[in-house]
């Protein structure tokens, strides 16, 4: 069984994840004993307020709602890195009577007599924020990585089964705490998409590895729809994984068959040496056309920045990236962004306008207004807002 452990850290273009998922998933002597626990892998308490814990079976589904539902009452608030059981409907201590005392710490939540945990029937567990709706199989997918969560115990693992998790049991289960035959989660360092000219530069970062053969990047043209391998580990060296390491590693690749214009989202798989797979993502990054100012971060800056274009000397195309912090509480900046020859002449005005805080890029391809190609020579980049201008010179080398 593979086991990838790394550091919690955001995607860009996309939602943070791997900070909940559900870790356990086991039947018991009572049925109402049986019990989820669900894993908070991020620094900071997490309230459920307004979760939804789903269940999906071959026939149907049902919806449960945190600070609701519950028979008995019971914790909403999940420590960092700790545990919350969810239980089907039992009080705390009549459960400690058959799981024993749960460790410090550990949240538990009562739950209620829909729940059904046992094996009689294949199902499928979803965790999900609130919409603002209730009973129905609705919001924010956070956990839906098809991850086995298997070992030891009265568990069940979650298989990738005709489109549902079958679930089995055996003899013992580790109700708020890891043991040593469970998967970890599988979360990331980094995992980010970057635009570098016309191409998308996929980036991720492991801080160790155990049972890692390699990974693969599908591809989709939209979060929805249908994705591709476009690259793979048995065809590129690059992917190949380290097997069982403790240290900090970090990959890369190039998606270069983009259009201009065009959404891409991208998965990442990590693939073990028995071959089963582990999804994250997706995450998204758009081509722009050559002129167009697109942003590329909603981080908000500090302050005003313009970046050295890249390449430098470039032929025939140079990317400008440029910061926009956020001066008056989310009002707009009048920004101008413009080429200039070393004449001191307008050959290129970008954007004349007011723009949201954010970080921006664009693409020249070293035409004028009218579209014409410009000599190899200097030019100069300049960012002027409220109270600042920045230039950077660039070199158009044929």
């Amino acid at each position: 069984m593979k086991k990838v452990i790394v550091l919690l850290c955001f995607f860009y273009f996309s939602f943070s994840y791997g900070q909940l998922y559900i870790s356990e998933v086991s039947d018991a002597n009572s049925y109402n004993n049986e019990f989820l626990e669900i894993y908070n892998n991020s620094d900071s308490p997490i309230d459920l307020t307004g979760y939804k814990l789903i269940r999906v079976d071959t026939d149907g589904l049902y919806v449960f709602d945190f600070g609701e539902d519950e028979s008995n009452g019971g914790d909403l608030i999940i420590q960092a890195k700790n545990f919350l059981i969810v239980a089907r409907g039992n009080t705390k201590s009549d459960f400690e009577s058959e799981w024993g005392s749960l460790p410090t710490g550990v949240a538990y939540n009562s739950g209620n007599t829909s729940l059904y945990f046992g094996t009689s029937v294949q199902r499928r567990w979803k965790l999900r924020s609130n919409d603002g709706t209730s009973n129905k199989d609705d919001g924010t997918l956070l956990d839906d990585t098809y991850q086995v969560v298997g070992g030891s115990g009265k568990r069940h693992y979650k298989e990738n089964i005709g489109g549902a998790w079958i679930e089995e049991s055996s003899s013992t289960a580790t109700p708020g705490s890891f043991d040593s035959d469970q998967s970890l989660p599988i979360s990331l360092v980094s995992f980010r998409a970057d635009l570098i000219n016309n191409a998308i530069r996929i980036t991720w970062t492991t801080q160790s590895e155990m049972d890692n053969a390699g990974f693969e990047i599908l591809r989709s043209t939209s979060r929805e729809g249908e994705y591709r391998i476009i690259t793979s580990y048995l065809n590129n060296p690059a992917l190949l994984g380290q097997g069982n390491s403790n240290y900090e590693h970090r990959y890369s690749f190039v998606d270069r068959n983009v259009i201009p214009g065009q959404t891409y989202w991208y998965k990442l798989v990590d693939v073990d040496f028995n071959g089963d797979k582990m999804y994250h993502g997706p995450i998204s990054a758009t081509v722009p056309m050559n002129g167009q100012i697109v942003h590329v971060s909603s981080k908000l800056p500090n302050n005003f920045r313009l970046y050295p274009n890249y390449p430098n000397p470039f032929n025939p195309t140079t990317t400008l990236k440029f910061d926009i912090p956020d001066l008056d509480h989310g009002a707009p900046v009048k920004v101008s962004l413009v080429i200039y020859n070393s004449l001191g002449e307008v050959v290129k005005e970008f954007y004349n306008g007011p723009l949201s805080a954010g970080t921006f890029q664009v693409i020249w391809d070293g035409r004028n207004q009218q579209g014409v190609s410009q000599p190899s020579g200097i030019y100069y980049a300049v960012l002027h807002a409220d109270y600042f201008t920045s230039t950077m010179k660039m070199i158009l080398l044929k």
